[in-house]
């Protein structure tokens, strides 16, 4: 059987990913997987999904209340 890695480390580097599927290429769009981005922190349960995206991607979302997202849903 012929296999191909595409991603970071080869087939040989990384055989835990390789063989778990945990580089996948998908053609002009880039895929993160975070549990490998983010293992590095000690505490992720208590990162906001802000802060997540913040230290992933390099940009801010807005923080929104849940009440404020009912009522926008309710209008």
């Amino acid at each position: 059987m012929k296999s191909h890695s595409h991603g970071r480390f080869g087939k040989e580097d990384d055989k835990w990913g390789f063989n778990q599927t945990s580089t996948i290429r998908i053609t002009g769009r880039h895929t993160i997987n975070i549990w490998r981005a983010m293992r590095g922190e000690l505490n992720l349960l208590q990162y906001t999904m802000e802060n997540v995206v913040f230290h992933l991607l390099h940009r801010r979302i807005r923080y929104t209340v849940e009440s404020q997202l009912q009522r926008k849903c309710q209008q």
